[in-house]
């Protein structure tokens, strides 16, 4: 989703190495809120796709600011240099 959201297929930016998966990795975590709803009233306001771009959008923005002054934008950066050391990627 993070990639889709500014037109980039992730395929060409993350490579999984078999090699380096743990023996009892969890290939996929889900929540599910009806026990919050149930017991507290509680109801998400954003959705999860609604979250990603907004995490996106906000690390697009930190980048368009200036120089990158945080650890939270070192992944960026690595795309960033990723993206201009690969050619045509």
């Amino acid at each position: 989703m993070p990639f889709a959201h500014v037109g980039l297929d992730y395929r060409s930016y993350i490579e999984i190495d078999p090699s380096l998966l743990r023996p009892a990795e969890v290939h996929q975590l889900r929540g599910d809120c009806p026990k919050a709803t149930r017991e507290l009233g509680w109801r998400p306001k954003t959705s999860f796709e609604q979250l990603v771009a907004m995490m996106v959008d906000a690390d697009l923005s930190l980048l368009s600011s200036g120089p990158l002054k945080s650890k939270q934008a070192r992944f960026i950066w690595e795309l960033q240099v990723f993206e201009q050391t690969s050619g045509d990627n």
